[in-house]
């Protein structure tokens, strides 16, 4: 049914959950946005009673220092849709169902992008998915793929309810607002420092340290990006160089997984093909001659490791322990 408010007269909202994504759109368009909307059962399990309420007491307190309206909404939309599909492929759609809902009340509602235009891939919210969901009476914009995740913290970063209230984390361990040893936490926190503004931002417990980061895992290839971008700005600062080592120490072993993934996948399809079959003999016995002195060396190793071990845990050596001594 539509609205039967005039244009203009209607609010402007802004997904919100207080991370990287929401607080640059707000902050673009903060003369436009009149009331933030943070969803309850989307990226904070709705059971989850105690985060939710340190969640909501933060984003509450940024609608107040910032002269915005807010919305809380709450959905178990997930409970009947994570076993099914995943939630990277449906959140657009869930976020656009919330929007719906409400329209009534607004007449535009932004979607802060997760990814910028340069590397755009199938994903659950995107610029040319998500202006599809509107409707007549109300407009779903995706927003702010114009810059990159290392542009937004740089752009952001000196804004003091951002110093206070950033949210970025997913684990949440033990309840944190941000449990500062995840991926997403730590790659915040790298940014935050390349840019200078890691000391100022009071939402994060633990500190960066090189150990830390060269332990981060990176586990896709969008993540190694994000891993990339804020080495390429480490490198351009006065930051301490331990956290750059450590970074390229998680990048490169995230590389070296990859390259042995695709050897194994290659290696797989080789030994099945014919051209393997009708060759193996010749390469077997190629390697036996220019290879045996260290393949028998390799194996006489191992086999005189395995016999000292053998005697070491066997009843010879307890038996002269016991011994009296002269």
């Amino acid at each position: 049914r539509r609205s039967s408010a005039p244009p203009g007269s209607r609010e402007v909202g802004c997904f919100f959950s207080g991370g990287v994504d929401s607080f640059y759109s707000l902050l673009k368009h903060q003369d436009e946005v009149t009331t933030l909307i943070l969803v309850h059962g989307f990226d904070v399990a709705l059971e989850d009673h105690d985060l939710w309420g340190k969640v909501s007491k933060e984003i509450r307190e940024v609608a107040c220092e910032l002269g915005k309206g807010i919305v809380e909404v709450e959905t178990n939309l997930r409970s009947i849709t994570d076993p099914i599909v995943d939630w990277n492929d449906l959140f657009g759609c869930a976020l656009a169902s919330v929007a719906l809902a409400l329209a009534p009340r607004f007449e535009r509602v932004l979607v802060p992008s997760s990814n910028s235009y340069g590397y755009m891939e199938p994903h659950g919210s995107h610029p040319l998915l998500d202006p599809l969901w509107s409707t007549e009476d109300m407009e779903i914009v995706h927003d702010g793929g114009e810059a990159d995740r290392d542009e937004k913290v740089a752009r952001i970063a000196g804004n003091e309810s951002v110093s206070r209230h950033l949210r970025v984390c997913w684990r949440n361990t033990g309840g944190a607002y941000n449990c500062g040893k995840c991926e997403k936490c730590l790659r915040t926190m790298i940014c935050l420092l390349a840019v200078g503004g890691l000391d100022r931002c009071t939402t994060f417990e633990s500190g960066l340290n090189e150990a830390a980061v060269a332990a981060m895992e990176i586990t896709s290839g969008p993540l190694l990006r994000f891993a990339e971008e804020n080495l390429r700005r480490l490198e351009r600062t006065a930051a301490p160089s331990g956290v750059s080592r450590g970074l390229r120490v998680s990048i490169e072993r995230y590389r070296s997984r990859l390259v042995g993934r695709e050897i194994g996948a290659v290696g797989a399809s080789l030994v099945q093909s014919p051209e393997w079959m009708n060759a193996r003999d010749d390469v077997l016995q190629a390697i036996w001659e220019t290879q045996r002195r260290w393949l028998c060396q390799s194996i006489f190793e191992k086999g005189l490791k395995a016999a000292r071990r053998a005697v070491s845990a066997g009843p010879l050596p307890r038996l002269l322990s016991r011994r009296p001594r002269p």
